[in-house]
């Protein structure tokens, strides 16, 4: 355990997650601002989000478009990027999520 906390910290990884949170959260909010989604939520690079449509319909599709978020309850989803992931591998998770949901 210490050793993953010291490669935690050597490796800058919960700045990493805090960058990734804003670009989460801004996409996210657009989402929610287009009437996407809604109760977007979460801390770091974890992140769950309402949708109007069945989860795993919204997973599905969202895997024909190369991005994958886990279905988390009756209209949830999940999403947790590595904490490698670039700003525009995050746009083009919005990008996907444009093209699977419609507006509500």
């Amino acid at each position: 355990a210490l050793k993953a906390i010291a490669i935690q910290e050597q490796e800058g990884l919960v700045e990493r997650a805090l960058v990734i949170r804003a670009w989460l959260e801004s996409g996210l909010e657009q989402l929610r601002g287009e009437g996407l989604i809604t109760h977007p939520c979460g801390e770091g690079a974890v992140w769950g989000l309402s949708v109007a449509e069945d989860p795993l319909t919204v997973r599905n599709g969202l895997l024909d478009e190369g991005v994958i978020l886990r279905p988390i309850g009756p209209n949830r989803l999940a999403m947790c990027p590595p904490l490698v992931i670039t700003e525009e591998q995050v746009g083009r998770i919005f990008t996907a999520l444009r093209r699977v949901l419609t507006p509500r």
